[in-house]
C-alpha cells in the first residue's frame, strides 16, 4: 500500500530530514565503515594535506609569522585556543590525518607566535562520539590536548558540547577567528527548491510516500529508504526568510534564472550564521562537495537530482549562494576550478576581503584550486583493471597523488603485485617506501585485515617476505619512521 509521510510541505521543513536523522541514530559508524554513506574521498590523506597547509596559512595570517594580524581579523589572544570545528565529522578519518600533518609542518617550520589549534570533532549523533573516544588513534589526539570530542547538530544547535563533559563552546566562550570543516555536510542539511517560469519565482512543496506492505509501520526503519519524493510548485511569497539578504537572493535568482530549477541551502546558510556568531564573524570555511560554484552552472538547471546512500540523502549544493552570502558580509570566496557537478572544494571568509587572508588564499591556490578530488579515483579505477605487466610507475605515481592512501592500495594492490615481479633494488626501494608511508596512514575502520592481507600479498610477489602473518605487516607504532618490521631494504 502507498503511505504518504508528507504533503504539501516546503523541503527544508519535511520529514525527510528527520528520517535521515534516525537513520544515522541507528547506523552510527557503521554507516562510513561499509561505505553506505560516501566519505572516503573527502576524508582522504591527499584532502588532509591541503586542508593542514590552508589551515596553517590562516594561522600565519592570524599573527603566527609573529606579525601584527591585519585589521579584520580583530585582536588576536595568543593564550586562548584557535578552534576548529569539523561538523559531521563521521568516521574521524580526517581529523586523525589532518592532526598528523599539522604536526609535521610544526616541527618542520614552527610558527612564531600564534594561538594554539584545538580541533573539535562534532556529530549530532552521542552514539557516534562515544565511538570516536573508543578510538585508540582519536584518543592519543585527546590526550596530547589536540582534539576534542563533542556533540552537536549542525542543523539547528547553537552550543558545542564537550563529550563527556567539558564547558560548551558558544559565542561567549570562543576568542579568537575560527575554521569550519564541513565535507560532505552541506548536501545533506535542509535545502529549500524553486523554479523561475515566466518571471515567477515558484516554490517546490514536497510529497513523500512510500510503498510498504500492509503490515509494516510507517514507522519502519526500513522505510527511510523506499521513500518517493515530488514536488510540486507554487508561487513564492515576496518574504520567505528570516534575513532579508537570503530573500534579496531570491530576487536576483528570479531576474537570472529564467527557465531554471535551483536550491537554496537554507540549512547551510543558517548554519553559517550561528557560527560567525561565535567569532564576530572570523570564520574561514572548506568545504568538500558536489555542487555547483557558479551561476552559469546553475542556468537550466531542472528538477534537484537526490542522491540516496541507504536511508541518508543528498542534493547538490548551491556554492553560489553560499558565495553571495560572504560576500554580503564583507567576506569572500575561492572554489576549485572542477566541472561544474563534480565534487569541488570551497572555501569562504566571512570576515574579510581577500587581501585580509594573503597566506590562506596562497596556500588554497596552491593546494586546491586545481585539485578534483576525484581524479585520483579516475585513476585508481582504471589501473585495477589493467591485467598486464607494464603499469608500476603509473600505479606507484598515483599512490603518491592520492597521498599515500591505504584505501586506494585496497583497490590497486592485485594490479601492483601484478607488477613487481623481478624488480630491479631502486625499484624494490621505492615500492617499500611506498608501503611505508601507506601505514603511516592507516585509520582501520572495516579494511584494516583488507590492507594488511594486502601489503603481505605484494611483499610476497616482491620475494621480501611470506605472507603467512598478513597482521604482522601491521604490528609496529603508527609513525612514519618505524619501518616495517622483518624488511631489509636493498641496497642503493
Amino acid at each position: 500500500m502507498t503511505v504518504f509521510l508528507d504533503k504539501g510541505r516546503r523541503l527544508s521543513t519535511s520529514r525527510l530530514w528527520k528520517l535521515q536523522q534516525d537513520f544515522y541514530e541507528r547506523q552510527g559508524l557503521a554507516a562510513f565503515a561499509s561505505g553506505v554513506v560516501p566519505s572516503q574521498i573527502t576524508t582522504s590523506p591527499r584532502i588532509a594535506a591541503a586542508y593542514a597547509r590552508v589551515v596553517r596559512g590562516f594561522l600565519l595570517d592570524c599573527g603566527g609569522h609573529g606579525g601584527t594580524p591585519r585589521r579584520p581579523l580583530g585582536k588576536i589572544h595568543p593564550g586562548e585556543p584557535l578552534y576548529l570545528f569539523e561538523l559531521g565529522a563521521g568516521s574521524g578519518r580526517l581529523a586523525h590525518l589532518f592532526l598528523n600533518q599539522l604536526a609535521s609542518l610544526e616541527r618542520t617550520s614552527p610558527l612564531a607566535a600564534c594561538p594554539r589549534l584545538v580541533y573539535v570533532m562534532t556529530d549530532a549523533s552521542e552514539s557516534n562520539v562515544r565511538g570516536w573516544a573508543a578510538n585508540p588513534l582519536l584518543r592519543a589526539h585527546v590526550d596530547a590536548g589536540r582534539l576534542v570530542l563533542a556533540v552537536h547538530d549542525a542543523s539547528g544547535q547553537d552550543l558545542v558540547r564537550p563529550y563527556p563533559s567539558g564547558k560548551p563552546l558558544s559565542a561567549r566562550s570562543v576568542r579568537n577567528p575560527i575554521v569550519l570543516v564541513a565535507n560532505y555536510l552541506f548536501d545533506s542539511l535542509p535545502q529549500d527548491v524553486f523554479r523561475v517560469r515566466n518571471g515567477v519565482l515558484e516554490e517546490g512543496r514536497v510529497t513523500l510516500s512510500a510503498d510498504i506492505p500492509e503490515r509494516r509501520s510507517p514507522r519502519d526503519p526500513a522505510v527511510a529508504g523506499q521513500v518517493n519524493i515530488r514536488f510540486d510548485y507554487q508561487r513564492a511569497r515576496t518574504a520567505l526568510y528570516e534575513k532579508p539578504a537570503w530573500n534579496e537572493l531570491l530576487r536576483s535568482y528570479t531576474q537570472q534564472l529564467e527557465g531554471s530549477t535551483f536550491l537554496m541551502p537554507i540549512g547551510a546558510l543558517r548554519c553559517l550564521e550561528r557560527f560567525a556568531s561565535f567569532a564576530r564573524r572570523r570564520v574561514l570555511v572548506l568545504a568538500a562537495d558536489k555542487g555547483r560554484f557558479d551561476l552559469e552552472a546553475l542556468r537550466g538547471a531542472q528538477e534537484p537530482a537526490i542522491a540516496r546512500h541507504g536511508g541518508a540523502f543528498s542534493f547538490m549544493v548551491n556554492f553560489h549562494a553560499l558565495a553571495d552570502h560572504a560576500a554580503r558580509l564583507g567576506g569572500f570566496a575561492m572554489h576549485s576550478r572542477q566541472g561544474s557537478e563534480r565534487l569541488g572544494v570551497a572555501a569562504l571568509f566571512l570576515g574579510g576581503p581577500a587581501q585580509t587572508l594573503p597566506e590562506t588564499r596562497l596556500a588554497f591556490e596552491r593546494e586546491l584550486s586545481a585539485l578534483d578530488p576525484l581524479d585520483c579515483h579516475t585513476l585508481v579505477t582504471f589501473l585495477a583493471a589493467q591485467e598486464d605487466r607494464s603499469w608500476l610507475d603509473l600505479i606507484l605515481a598515483t599512490l603518491e597523488l592520492s597521498g599515500w592512501d591505504p584505501a586506494c592500495l585496497v583497490r590497486i594492490g592485485p594490479a601492483l603485485r601484478r607488477n613487481v615481479h623481478g624488480l630491479k633494488p631502486a625499484q624494490q626501494r621505492a615500492v617499500l617506501a611506498a608501503l611505508e608511508r601507506i601505514r603511516s596512514n592507516d585509520f582501520p575502520l572495516s579494511d584494516a585485515e583488507d590492507l594488511a592481507s594486502e601489503m603481505a600479498l605484494v611483499l610476497q610477489e616482491m620475494g621480501v617476505r611470506p605472507a603467512s602473518k598478513p597482521d604482522d605487516v601491521l604490528d609496529r607504532p603508527a609513525s612514519s619512521g618505524a619501518g616495517i618490521p622483518g624488511l631489509t631494504l636493498p641496497p642503493s
